[in-house]
């Protein structure tokens, strides 16, 4: 039987062979922690058939609502819902799979990722996009990562996600 989360972690590279392991402080297996549940959140949610674009999207948005509260970045949110729509829905969320897409074909992976309707930021909260946006990325990798050490297991829809994280060219060079 495959252990899940010890997969997860190699898969990660959250932990190192024998030889190059160290004892990490508490805060450092704390964050491991969030990460690979992070991660094993959103292989649930694709292995469930929910859409890429909302479990892509919901990922953004919370990453930037968990930034610090004087950074304001949460205001964002809102104007990136409208530029990154899900028409014909009334679904009000990120759409993630136009905002890869977008930055897939502009090539611009930073905010705000020429749009010229994306409200102005400082340099602080532009460095704190690019971090949130480098962890959902990063998580983006293990998941793919995950997915496919694991195909044999795998239902249609996480090849289908194999399948689209491959088109976006930014995020499967750096696997």
């Amino acid at each position: 039987m495959i252990n899940f989360k010890n997969t997860l972690r190699k898969a990660s590279g959250f932990i190192k062979d024998k030889e190059e392991q160290t004892q990490q402080p508490s805060s450092d297996v704390s964050m491991i922690n969030a990460q690979v549940k992070a991660a094993t959140s959103m292989i649930n949610r694709i292995q469930q058939g929910h859409n890429f674009g909302i479990v892509i999207g919901l990922d953004i948005e919370t990453a930037l609502y968990r930034t610090a509260p004087e950074l304001k970045i949460n205001t964002l949110i809102q104007p990136l819902r409208e530029t990154f729509i899900f028409k014909g829905t009334g679904i009000n969320v990120i759409n993630g799979i136009d905002f890869l897409h977008h930055m897939q074909n502009t090539g611009q992976t930073e905010y705000p990722f020429e749009i010229n309707t994306l409200p102005k930021v400082t340099e602080a909260q532009n460095l704190e996009i690019q971090k949130q946006l480098t962890v959902i990325f990063n998580r983006i990798n293990t998941v793919y990562d995950l997915i496919s050490n694991e195909s044999s297991h795998s239902n249609d829809i996480a090849r289908d996600f194999i399948k689209f994280i491959d088109e976006i060219k930014f995020i499967s060079e750096s696997k």
